[in-house]
């Protein structure tokens, strides 16, 4: 086979784990020199101020903080406002979908967020960025991407909102660990762990699951 085409991207990117499937298409009957489209991903994060979920601290007039303490625990897939950013994008995660292979999709990787605005930082923007390699065969590479900047698309970005806010200001870095591991329970699932710490401060660690 000269071209394999397949629209297997989930929220943040891996979640409904169809990429396996397409990785066995690939080894399988790809032939050599042939095209795998698209040819590969970015994972990026980000630092946001945005805090949807506020909204239970005051319903009302009734405190509800229960309710967003329950909410914290699942990564939010939703639409982040652009102007709630408060760092640029850092890669964590590059998927060269002509050589990755399977136990790749499971992974624990770093990042580092110099912050450029002041603000508190309520929770991590996770979106992807999508690459069609076709300069190789002659064509004209093509990408696109869901960041809060971009034209909004069904897969939105998924936000990991943090127990507690990070006061920061332009000039700190933000940085820690971010993992997504297969959920044991659910397959298509991922659990999402983060360690963050703000310059030398405490650091805190967080699990979200995605079901």
């Amino acid at each position: 086979m000269d071209i394999i085409i397949s629209e297997w991207m989930g929220y943040i990117l891996l979640y409904e784990s169809m990429l396996p499937t397409v990785l066995v298409a690939r080894d399988r009957w790809l032939a050599p020199g042939g095209l795998l489209l698209p040819s590969a991903c970015h994972l990026c994060v980000s630092a946001s101020t945005h805090d949807r979920l506020a909204f239970w601290k005051d319903v009302y007039g009734f405190s509800m903080h229960q309710m967003a303490d329950a909410c914290r625990k699942e990564a939010s897939v939703e639409v982040v406002p652009a102007a709630s950013l408060i760092s640029g994008s850092c890669v964590v995660k590059d998927l060269d979908l002509t050589s990755i292979q399977e136990q790749e999709l499971d992974f624990n990787v770093d990042f580092q967020l110099p912050i450029e605005l002041d603000g508190d930082v309520a929770c991590l923007v996770v979106h992807f960025d999508t690459l069609f390699g076709l300069s190789a065969a002659g064509g004209t590479d093509s990408s696109f991407s869901t960041c809060c900047t971009t034209t909004p698309t069904h897969w939105k970005q998924t936000a990991l909102y943090l127990k507690r806010p990070r006061a920061a200001r332009a000039g700190d870095v933000l940085t820690g660990t971010l993992s997504l591991v297969r959920a044991k329970e659910y397959r298509r699932g991922y659990d999402i762990s983060v360690s963050h710490r703000l310059n030398d401060g405490e650091i805190a660690w967080q699990l979200f699951h995605l079901i």
